[in-house]
């Protein structure tokens, strides 16, 4: 972190209400041993997003959606599917968020729509996870996942999920097996027909309710192959002993470094 005094650094973009973050640092030590600058904490200012306005929704709608479109590509195949619950789950589910706010001291009469829906998709969160590890487990496939919750127009959550196939494969049975609390609808995505990614995605972070839960790295993974792609050409172009090329499944042939004379 360079400079002296107080810095201001914009994130925000095109939010109409962006949030100010102070962050502290040290200078680097160059600067200090060559005594450009001192030894001392330095402090900065940040605006990011405030992750509410139609601006940074429609942000975090385009961010997701493009993540997603990448994953569909990259992957062998790719489910699209829907969880809801069943009434006699919702109201269960219901009843453990209230009563979860209460033990933390919450006034459920002064408890929004909104507090309530976000305590009862918290709840609802453990059978997310068990639903994975069942589709995992009784298919022995290497899967990637995004889910999003969305409030139906009567107040129940369901998930909007995309399943990707990295090895091996899932039958849609197994994928309906594994949800047991209450209905669930899948189908393969048309990858051939760019429209059908665009419309599965446009489902994706509609909602600002709750997180996006999704695999680690979701969607980086081609910029990986990227980064990959360029230490492989920048050894090409240093005339070096190149290193096995990650993008061919046999590997690249060693070669000898250039002789200089």
């Amino acid at each position: 972190m360079g400079g002296s005094g107080s810095t201001r650094v914009g994130f925000a973009g095109d939010c109409t209400a962006p949030c100010e973050l102070f962050v502290r640092g040290l200078p680097d030590e160059i600067s200090v041993a060559l005594r450009r600058e001192k030894a001392t904490a330095l402090v900065a200012s940040l605006d990011v997003r405030c992750r509410r306005c139609e601006n940074c929704l429609r942000h975090r709608q385009q961010l997701w959606a493009a993540r997603a479109r990448d994953e569909v590509v990259l992957s062998g195949r790719t489910w699209f599917g829907t969880l809801t619950l069943s009434p006699e789950s919702y109201m269960r589910s219901k009843f453990a968020a209230e009563l979860y706010m209460a033990r933390r001291g919450h006034k459920l009469e002064e408890c929004g729509e909104s507090d309530l829906f976000k305590a009862t998709v918290q709840c609802i969160a453990p059978e997310i996870t068990l639903w994975l590890k069942r589709i995992r487990k009784n298919s022995g496939a290497a899967l990637r996942y995004i889910i999003v919750c969305e409030a139906h127009k009567t107040g129940v959550p369901h998930w909007h999920v995309l399943v990707h196939e990295n090895e091996g494969k899932v039958g849609k049975r197994v994928l309906d097996h594994a949800w047991r609390l209450g209905y669930s609808q899948f189908r393969l995505v048309d990858t051939s027909d760019e429209r059908t990614s665009f419309y599965v995605t446009k489902y994706l972070s509609k909602s600002a309710l709750t997180r996006v839960r999704a695999s680690a790295d979701y969607g980086r993974a081609k910029l990986r192959l990227t980064a990959e792609r360029i230490e492989y050409l920048l050894s090409v172009m240093s005339d070096k002993q190149i290193i096995p090329n990650p993008l061919c499944k046999g590997g690249t042939p060693e070669r000898k470094e250039k002789e200089t004379f």
